[in-house]
């Protein structure tokens, strides 16, 4: 019922949205739904976020992201696996923080990689000549 969604889901604006991901422990992506652009704010904030891919290329987002950043630790392989990992990051402080400095060394990888921009122009040119 409407009623009840209300009373489960508060909807942020985006300055608190940034807030809480830049102070949460972790981040666990949506299953079947990846959280592509979520994820890449809160990866910002060298936030861990624990996925689990499924077969469609909107499930895979953060897999590829995660995948970059050389963190399969945090890629699940099933469901019961999401939960481990989700659960091993909520109980280790210390785990947490060693993400947190491997995210911080290499999140330059996805913000900053300079085959981006030529990639994007190659794929536009492509696509205007047919």
């Amino acid at each position: 019922c409407e009623m009840c969604i209300r009373d489960r889901f508060r909807f942020v604006d985006e300055a608190e949205f940034l807030g809480i991901g830049a102070t949460a422990d972790a981040n666990l992506d949506s299953i079947g739904w990846s959280g592509g652009n979520t994820t890449l704010e809160i990866l910002w904030h060298d936030t861990p976020t624990v996925t689990l891919p499924g077969e469609l290329m909107r499930s895979r987002h953060t897999v590829a992201m995660l995948r970059i950043l050389e963190l399969p630790q945090l890629i699940a392989r099933d469901h019961d696996d999401y939960v481990r990992i989700a659960v091993e990051l909520g109980r280790s402080p210390g785990l947490r923080a060693e993400l947190r400095g491997l995210i911080a060394e290499r999140k330059h990888r996805l913000y900053d990689d300079p085959r981006v921009g030529p990639a994007f122009a190659a794929f536009a040119e492509g696509v205007a000549r047919g």
